[in-house]
Order: structure tokens, then sequence, then C-alpha cells
């Protein structure tokens, strides 16, 4: 009987502690049988970690294994702060490519080491090294490779991290198809250089210009003549450059071109100022294109923006601000575009606007437009004074594209003998409203010195162009790819708190500075008043306003005091309370969870016993 009991009281013990141990065994052998599964969930704000549909089409298509080589030069101690934190971010996106790229991806990670043969590895695919403060070189860059192809970015810059699944998906496409692309440029304007027209005519007058000469750099670039019929065979970018008076059958052709699926960079302008500005003839002519596609061009009338003036010399001595000469920069850019997220300020002297048709199923994206303060006047004022343009502009309130991105299938041309379009596809095309903006002058300096030319870019004109280009020839999926957000996630609840308490500094601030000029007023006004034998001696009511000037700003003084050490309780208070959730919460939740398990077993003990 004794037995008995003693068995019977310690049989729950038993029975617990052997589901504990079933329950351990269990856990184990689940994240045993879990090792092989890679699930993951991103629930950034952004989705910061998970690629965008056109770069997992691209790794999904890829032919060729990649090996994707980072060298970083993590010995350094010196390195900023802000990028070793990026470099890890750059790491941990390059693996999620290798685990993307189905097995066709594989990442290398070296430490470029002084007089080492990883240095000297480094410098022959082109990363740059920079020196930092201490005279240690560093090294930051990826290189990607495929067969013989070979693709590099030379340092990666933690101010284009928005773009950096945009730039390696970029390289990682281009070595997979490493033939050189072909731009066909038809353009009213000789662009690709004119003949000399007389004896003693200067020779860069004759050569091509500028942005020809950057293309052909990159590009297998082919000239098509004004009065063609038809266009160049496999060309992968049609670029229109300020068109008139184009033949009927070579319109059909761009129309079919486009239908087809083909890639277009247009610069129309209302008046070109580098074609006969004086006449209606300045203007640029796509024929019945746009028109039957969807897409309105104004040719008539061009855009002044005030919010973004250019100033302008219009005389030896004179200069004015003048809106028709439009210096867009951020505020005007759509930085969600990799073709503008890195742009800084372009220049588009007397330029146009676009507008699509309400009932047209294209997806248009604005990658430049003017201010609010803006309006449309007749394309004859282009030549006005500022001061007498503005005395008639009637501003609108709204803002006018002028330059955009089209995606989709284009309507058939409603045109007489317009081609019967079959087998259509997707096309994209970026439309420009001004053509002056890639004449050498307006984007970039030139200089003779000992028979050398040196060459100095003063805004993104060309790197607009660049951009483009290479955005126009890659894939569709490449074309798709916007920017992603930032890794960095912002705390906004304490940036708002310095805001706050910013916005009180800065008013009290600026009263403080109003009592100090108002003071001042003053005691220049009681200075007149004395005469020349007071002028050194300082009167009672100077005294007066002195004395209360400085218990003004003593006053003054000790509450910016209070507002800087409020703002810093207001945030010290928050990160205690952000670090007592980080430390308890998952501890509460695992009580939690024990406990209410603890419950769970002991009613279904009690259930079973009774």
């Amino acid at each position: 009987m004794t037995s008995n009991k003693y068995a019977d009281s310690g049989s729950p013990a038993i029975k617990k502690a052997v589901e504990a141990v079933l329950v351990v065994a269990l856990v184990v052998l689940i994240n045993i049988l879990a090792i092989p599964v890679n699930l993951r969930w991103d629930v950034t704000a952004d989705r910061i970690y998970s690629f965008s549909e056109g770069t997992l089409n691209i790794l999904k298509d890829i032919r060729r294994p990649v090996t994707l080589r980072l060298f970083y030069s993590s010995h350094v101690i010196q390195l900023p702060l802000h990028l070793k934190n990026y470099a890890r971010r750059v790491i941990d996106m390059l693996y999620e490519y290798q685990k993307s790229g189905s097995g066709k991806i594989s990442v290398e990670i070296y430490d470029p080491r002084p007089d080492s043969d990883v240095e000297e590895w480094a410098e022959r695919f082109g990363i740059e090294g920079f020196n930092l403060p201490g005279g240690q070189r560093a090294y930051f860059g990826l290189t990607a490779l495929a067969a013989d192809q070979e693709e590099t970015i030379a340092f990666l810059d933690p101010n284009r991290e928005s773009q950096l699944e945009y730039d390696i998906t970029r390289i990682i496409s281009k070595i997979q198809s490493p033939e050189q692309k072909t731009i066909a440029i038809l353009s009213a304007l000789p662009v690709f250089g004119s003949p000399p027209t007389g004896f003693g005519a200067p020779p860069r007058l004759r050569q091509p210009w500028m942005f020809i000469k950057e293309l052909r750099k990159l590009y297998n670039v082919v000239k098509i003549e004004p009065n063609a019929k038809e266009l160049p065979a496999n060309i992968d970018l049609l670029m229109l450059y300020h068109p008139k008076g184009l033949d009927q059958k070579l319109l059909k052709a761009i129309d079919r071109y486009a239908h087809k699926g083909g890639r277009i960079l247009a610069f129309l302008d209302p008046v070109c100022l580098l074609d006969n500005p004086q006449t209606s003839m300045a203007a640029s002519d796509p024929g019945w294109l746009l028109k039957s596609w969807g897409i309105k061009f104004d040719n008539k009338k061009i855009v002044a923006d005030l919010d973004h003036p250019t100033n302008v010399r219009v005389s030896n001595t004179k200069s004015e601000s003048n809106p028709l000469w439009i210096t867009a920069n951020a505020e005007a850019f759509n930085k969600d575009e990799p073709i503008m997220a890195q742009l800084e300020e372009m220049l588009l002297p007397v330029a146009g606007s676009f507008d699509l048709d309400k009932k047209s199923s294209l997806q248009s994206t604005v990658l430049i437009h003017s201010g609010k303060s803006s309006a449309k006047v007749e394309g004859f004022k282009y030549g006005f004074d500022a001061e007498t343009l503005l005395k008639d502009i009637k501003l609108t309130n709204k803002t006018y594209i002028l330059a955009v991105k089209i995606n989709g299938l284009l309507p058939p041309a409603k045109i007489s003998g317009a081609p019967d379009i079959r087998g259509q596809k997707p096309t994209t095309m970026v439309l420009v409203a001004d053509a002056d903006m890639l004449y050498d002058g307006y984007y970039v300096s030139q200089q003779d010195f000992m028979g050398y030319t040196i060459t100095q870019a003063f805004n993104d004109n060309l790197n607009f162009l660049l951009n483009t280009c290479e955005m126009l020839t890659g894939s569709q999926d490449l074309i798709a790819i916007r920017s992603r957000g930032r890794f960095e996630r912002p705390f906004t609840t304490v940036e708002e708190l310095a805001k706050r308490a910013r916005q009180k500094w800065l008013s009290r601030e600026q009263e403080l500075a109003r009592a100090a000029e108002e003071a001042n007023r003053k005691l220049q006004q009681l200075e007149r008043q004395k005469d020349l034998a007071q002028q050194t001696i300082i009167s009672e009511a100077q005294q007066e306003e002195i004395r209360r000037f400085q218990e003004e700003k003593q006053r003054i003084t000790k509450e910016l005091k209070i507002v800087r050490r409020n703002l810093r309780a207001d945030i010290d208070n928050l990160g205690r309370v952000v670090k007592l959730i980080n430390l308890l919460l998952m501890p509460f939740l695992v009580a939690f969870g024990g406990i209410g398990y603890s419950l769970y077993k002991t009613r279904k003990a009690q259930r079973k016993s009774r």
C-alpha cells in the first residue's frame, strides 16, 4: 500500500519531466528540419529587403553565372561610421542576390590591404581607392563578372543608397548582354558637325556636339538624315532631337517602330534658340506622331517658371532673373526615378510642356516639372526682358510637365495610310520639352590651355541624357526598377520632438534679433539727437535702453536654455521608454506565453481528473 502511494504521488512529476524533455526534443527537431527552409518576411515600411519584380525577372533569366566581387577595406579602423554601416547593408543585399539567383550568382568579399595582391586586383578592375585623413587608402567598390565580361561600380556611394538595387541589377543585366547598343539620332540641327562654310571658319563649329562625342564612347551612334524615309535596322534607341519636316514614310516607320516596342527619346522645343528663333520654323514638328499616341505637346507656348528662374546676362553690365530660362533643381525633379535620383540642377532655356490625353491608357511618370508659380506664355515672348514679361503674366498655381516617361501600349494611329500594326508590344519613351539644353554652351565650359581643351560641366544636362540612354537601352525589367526606401528608418517621434523645439527656438531667436535691431535703431536715433560735444558721452536714455536690451537678452537666453533642456529631456525619456520596451517586451511575451501554457495545462489536467 505504501509503495503504491509513493508511485501515485510521483507519477505527475515524472509525467511533467517527460513532457518537458519531449517539448525540448520537438523544438530541436523542428529547428533541424527548418535549416534548409529559407522563410523570410520583410515588414519594413518601404520593403527595403524585398527585390522589385524587375530585378527578380532579370535574375530568373540569367544565362551565364555571375560573380559579384566586393572590394571593401574592412581592416581600416578609421573608416567613417556611416560608411561601415552602409557596407554592412550592401553585404546583406549582395547575399540577397545570391539567395535569389537560383545558384547562378555567387558573392565574394575581399579586403584590399596595402601592397597586397587583392589591392592590385581591385585597381585592375577599376575600383577607385580613396584617401582617409590619417593617410590610409581604402576601397569600397563592386565588380560583376560573367564569362569574359565585367562591369564595375568604382565606388559604392552612400548617397546612392536608394539606387543600390538599380545599380547592382544594371551591371548584372549588362554583362548578360555584352554587345554594344545602337542609338539612331535624327535631328534638324547640325549635331554631328557641319561642313566648312568658308575660309577661316572656327574648327569647333564644324565638330560634333559634345553629347554626340560622349554617346560615341558608350554606344554605336547612327545618324539618320532629315530627309530619310526609313529607320536603320536593329536599333536599340531612337533619339528625335528637334525633328522637323519629316517625310510621311519616315513618320510611319517611327510609328511602326514604337508599336513594336521600340524605345524613343525625344527632345522637342516650341522655340529652339539654335534654329532661327525669330521665325515660326524654330518649333519642333514631330508630325502626327504624338497626337496619334494621345500625347499633347504645345509647340506654340513656352513656360515661365518664377520658382526656378535663371540669372541671364542681357548686356556687358546688366543681368536679370529670367523665368523663361528654367534652372530646375531637386524640388523640380522626381527623385523616385533612377534617371533623376542623383541630379542636382539642369538648365532648360525657353522650354515647352507636355500633357497626356485623359482618355489615354498610357502610364506617365513626370520626371521634371515647373514650380507652382508658373504660367504659359506665347512663344514670341522668348526675347522679352523679365520686367516686361512679368507685367502681363498670369500665374495658374499649377505645375507644368517639362519631361515625362511614358510606358504602355500605344493606340493605333488614326491617320490615313498609317501602318497596320500586328504583334504590338509596350513601348517606353522619354519626352523632354526643350532641345537647347544639349547645346554645348548650355551645360559645359571649354577653354584652350597650351593646345589642350579643358572641359568642365556646370550642370547635369549631359548626365540626364546619359542616364536616360542607359535606362532606355536596358531591359524592360530594368526600366521598371524604381528607387528603394532608405535602409536607415528615421526615428520620426524623436524628429518631431526636435522639430517642434527647434521651431520654438527659431521663433525666440528671431525675437531676439528683432529686439536687438530695434534697440540699435533707437540708439542711433538718440545718437543723432546729440550735438558734437556730446558724441562720446552715453546719455541716461541710452543707458536705460542698453539696460533694457541686456535684460531682454538674458531673459531670452535663459528661455533658450530651457527649450534645449526640455528637448533633451523629451528625447531621453523617449529613449528610456524604447530601451525598456526592447529589454522587457520579449521576456514579457515569453513569460506571458509560459504562464498561459501552464494555465492551459493545469485546466486540462483538472478536467481529466473530474
